[in-house]
């Protein structure tokens, strides 16, 4: 029997399992080991969730279930399901750690298992995707980085505070076959994304070497932005001019002394404005056209 098909045996079993959790949580109520796991998963979870909602890359990272497969996404919402209704019979504290034979001949320890090394290749790609939408919070993770080195490296990467433990290479490809509609490709190179995302954030927060050349550029630089600019403000001037000889002809034309009156102010208040330009030259040829 291949890995896979082993593999394929047990994520029955582990639905197996979830299912019977939602059937009769009682029964599994005091495995102290397996709630811990169910505990870790959900935290990381939660975490994730909230670290990520003000970042969206929607070119990059549209939806779930484009790159997910139907099985972990089945698998992922019955582990809701069991997760909740564990959550609703649960004690405050629970001393003892029994192992208990399911009605489906099934030991819980092979959830325990499975579902820790499950959430934890999905993790990391969880990990991978914080990386690819914010570079800067992790650019002084020195361990991430290493990790990101190689496929040995990152399989070997062990991270409990986001629910990553390590592995064998062989391991993570199962998983992730199961896991990825991409398979462990798709893993792979977000792993590689990553690295060019940090390369990427470090070049553009490099301070430049300053030479006479470099000064001479940036001065011409900013030459050019002070003439836009300028052409800017010689627009939205004569457009304002434009505008008040306009309104004093229209309130002028109306022949009703409160709206010329008030026109007439409103003008004093905006021509004081203009005023206290700095830019003088310009405004005065226009204030004479």
């Amino acid at each position: 029997m291949t890995s896979k098909t082993k593999l394929n045996h047990a994520i029955t079993k582990l639905l197996c399992i979830l299912l019977d959790i939602v059937d009769r949580p009682q029964a599994y109520v005091d495995d102290t080991q397996l709630i811990t796991v169910f505990d870790e998963i959900s935290r990381v979870e939660a975490q994730t969730s909230l670290s990520s909602k003000h970042v969206h890359n929607v070119q990059t990272f549209e939806k779930e279930e484009f790159y997910l497969t139907e099985t972990f996404i089945e698998l992922n919402h019955v582990f809701n399901q069991a997760n909740n209704a564990l959550q609703k019979v649960r004690k405050p504290k629970s001393a003892s750690s029994k192992i208990i034979e399911t009605k489906r001949g099934v030991s819980p320890t092979l959830a325990r298992n499975v579902l820790k090394q499950l959430y934890s290749v999905y993790h990391t790609y969880r990990l991978f995707q914080g990386v690819l939408l914010d570079p800067k919070l992790f650019i002084a993770d020195v361990a991430l980085k290493e990790a990101l080195k190689s496929q040995h490296r990152m399989v070997a990467m062990q991270r409990p505070e986001d629910g990553i433990n390590a592995s064998s290479l062989n391991t993570v490809k199962d998983y992730a076959g199961l896991l990825f509609s991409g398979g462990f490709q798709w893993l792979d190179d977000m792993r590689k994304l990553c690295i060019e995302a940090f390369q990427k954030h470090e070049l553009s927060h490099r301070p430049r070497k300053v030479t006479r050349s470099s000064l001479a550029l940036r001065v011409s630089e900013l030459k050019d932005e002070n003439d836009l600019l300028l052409g800017d403000l010689w627009n939205v001037t004569r457009a304002l001019f434009k505008a008040m000889k306009n309104a004093r002809s229209y309130a002028k034309e109306s022949k009703i002394p409160s709206i010329v009156a008030r026109c007439a102010a409103e003008e004093v208040e905006l021509r004081a404005i203009v005023a206290m330009a700095r830019v003088k030259s310009r405004i005065k040829i226009i204030e004479n056209e």
